[in-house]
């Protein structure tokens, strides 16, 4: 309900009768729409997305940073109404927002960590500590709002599609850094995905 219309439009009244439960039943369990919200944050939104920075393939190989983008993107379509309003959301309940700062911090720089494992393994060139930073808070912020960009801007709607849009965008963010055998080691698993069906392949090539 809540990815269809947008939270801050469905009323406690409204997830009752979607509940099939009544007002003071929901209220039994949560103080108000931002306890609700809150607790799918941390129980389900954190944990299956978090998990995703710290997989060792991420890391290690060409195949694991495209599940990486595949499999994160999947996950924040899945809760896609948190990302679509996150300000509000954060807005309104500033003990979610005490928890967000910190969450931010650890996983962008989880990303600069990936980032030495994928220069000491060959698939990243050495590369400025400003630019890892400035790579690692755009694949954040890519992934924090590509649902709204590619529904409203885009105007597409395919699941598949947002989750090909996605992974190539976020692919573009790392590409200059990448070594030429990885870059084309990436662009084959990208075709063969299907994921650059909508782009001419040479885009991405970057030959240095």
């Amino acid at each position: 309900m809540f990815n269809d219309k947008g939270a801050t439009n469905v009323s406690t009244v409204q997830l009752s009768e979607y509940l099939k439960i009544s007002p003071g039943n929901l209220y039994y369990y949560f103080d108000n729409k931002e306890h609700l919200i809150r607790s799918i944050w941390t129980e389900n939104i954190i944990p299956n997305t978090d998990m995703l920075f710290f997989r060792e393939d991420f890391g290690h190989s060409e195949n694991g940073i495209l599940n990486f983008f595949e499999d994160y993107s999947r996950a924040i379509y899945k809760f896609r109404f948190y990302y679509s309003e996150p300000y509000a959301l954060l807005k309104n309940d500033p003990e979610m927002l005490d928890l967000y700062r910190p969450r931010c911090e650890k996983l962008i720089g989880q990303l600069r960590i990936v980032f030495e494992n994928w220069i000491e393994t060959g698939i990243m060139e050495q590369t400025d500590e400003a630019t890892k930073k400035f790579m690692a808070d755009n694949i954040w912020t890519v992934g924090q709002t590509w649902p709204n960009f590619f529904s409203l801007v885009g105007g597409i709607t395919d699941p598949e599609d947002i989750n090909h849009e996605a992974v190539i965008h976020s692919y573009s963010i790392i590409a200059p850094q990448l070594t030429k055998s990885a870059r084309e080691r990436m662009l084959v698993l990208l075709e063969k995905k299907g994921i650059t069906k909508n782009y001419d392949i040479e885009t991405f090539s970057l030959e240095k």
